[in-house]
This record gives structure tokens, C-alpha cells and sequence, in this order.
């Protein structure tokens, strides 16, 4: 499902200005006498006008259903087989007095590896002006560490690339894959077919509700996308349609 949290727009709305009672205003005028009170798989069997959007919906939510479980399962499949972080590649103590700006506790980040890596090339590694300094640029002292940081670092960037192509691991990937362009297929024909009737516009709109949460309402168009996904999951909960 898209993200929800990407914006079209920044163009913010004024504060006086209740969003979720203009969007629950304008859904809930025609809804509340159409909204049926059975399940959209029992109206899909009937000769309702949006019959045949109920039935997709349907398929189109389970699809995306069996898309998330199919891209838990590879992230499962994945973090089982590759490797845990190392503990070389974390800072220690021992190590603050040889460099400037270090934390204990910390992991070594990927430019301060990179300089090691250019450093360690240099002829000479110079050491602190005054004694008692901590250096800048690390002393002559601290190149077995550094030489044990940059070879850490390039095997467990290997093991990852190595777990990332065992069979199991491409075989999930493949699954969710297969599944997720499954979804796309499915949500795109939701996307093309015109809703006919009130209950037909909720249902759409509540496809996507499970993509946002109270935290993405704000001042842009993708705000108020939120908020009606959100109100037309309420609304079509509240007339007992099953768009969950």
C-alpha cells in the first residue's frame, strides 16, 4: 500500500478549520441513510450498483493482506541467516583517548570508517601537539584498532551480501514480490472503477485506511487524504459495513 506519510502538497489549511468535521461532514451527509447494514461481501452478491467494486475491494484487501505477511516472513527469513552486528565495530572506552569527538557505546559510523580506511594509507600518521591532547587525527597508537574496525566492517558487509543472496532469502523476496504486484494489479483496478453510490465512495476510500493513522492529519492534501481514509473507515464501521 502507498505511503501514507508522503505529501502532495504543503499548503496548509487555517487553524479555525476542523478538518475531520468538514471531510466526516461531506462523507457522513449522503452516508448516513445508505450505508447497508450488511457486510460488502453480501451486497457484492446482490444487484447493487457497485457490486462488482464491493467484490474487487474485497480482493484487493486480501491481496494486500497477504502481501505484508508475505514481506514480514522475508524480513524473518533475511535477519535468521545474516549476521548480528559485531561488537568491533562499536566504540569503546579505550578507544576515546586516541581520537577526537569518540563515545563510548557508540557505533563507529561508516565516514568515521572510511577515514580510517584513507588514513591507515598514509605514510605518517601524526601524533597530538601537546601531550594530554586528545588528537584530531588519531595516534600512531590507535592503527591496530583502526586496521581491526576497517576489516570488521568489510566482513560483516560481506556476510550481509552473502545472506542477502541465499536461496531462502530469495525465495521469500520472490513471494512477496509475485504478491505485491498482485496488489498493485488489484488496487489499480480499484483506483479505475468509478464508485456509483455513497457507500460504493466509502468503501474505496476505507481500502486505504489502514495506511494512516491520527498521526498524518496535518494542513496538506495528503492531511486530508488521511482524514477522510480515516472517517470513511469510521463511518463505514459505524453503518455496519465490514471494511476492515
Amino acid at each position: 500500500m502507498p505511503n501514507a506519510t508522503v505529501r502532495a502538497s504543503a499548503r496548509s489549511l487555517p487553524e479555525t478549520t476542523s478538518r475531520r468535521a468538514i471531510l466526516g461532514a461531506v462523507l457522513a451527509a449522503g452516508a448516513a441513510a445508505a450505508l447497508p447494514a450488511v457486510a460488502i461481501a453480501s451486497v457484492a452478491r446482490s444487484h447493487h450498483p457497485d457490486a462488482d467494486l464491493f467484490a474487487l475491494i474485497e480482493r484487493a484487501r486480501t491481496a494486500d493482506s497477504l502481501a505484508d505477511e508475505a514481506c514480514e516472513a522475508a524480513d524473518d527469513v533475511l535477519f535468521k541467516i545474516a549476521p548480528s552486528f559485531p561488537q568491533a565495530l562499536i566504540w569503546t572506552e579505550s578507544d576515546t583517548p586516541h581520537w577526537y569527538g569518540l563515545r563510548a557505546g557508540e557505533r563507529v559510523s561508516n565516514r568515521d570508517i572510511d577515514f580510517l580506511r584513507h588514513w591507515l594509507k598514509c605514510a605518517r600518521k601524526p601524533d597530538p601537539i601537546a601531550a594530554g591532547v586528545v588528537p584530531l587525527i588519531p595516534l600512531l597508537a590507535f592503527a591496530e584498532r583502526a586496521r581491526e574496525i576497517v576489516q570488521t566492517k568489510d566482513e560483516f558487509e560481506a556476510s550481509w551480501q552473502a545472506a542477502g543472496e541465499h536461496p531462502d532469502v530469495l525465495e521469500a523476496q520472490a513471494r512477496h514480490e509475485a504478491l505485491s504486484e498482485r496488489w498493485s494489479e488489484l488496487a489499480m483496478r480499484v483506483a479505475t472503477t468509478p464508485a456509483k453510490t455513497m457507500e460504493g465512495l466509502i468503501a474505496k476510500i476505507a481500502l486505504i485506511a489502514s495506511g494512516y493513522a491520527e498521526d498524518d492529519l496535518d494542513g496538506t492534501y495528503g492531511g486530508i487524504l488521511a482524514s477522510a481514509a480515516l472517517d470513511a473507515q469510521a463511518l463505514a464501521n459505524a453503518g455496519g459495513v465490514d471494511a476492515a
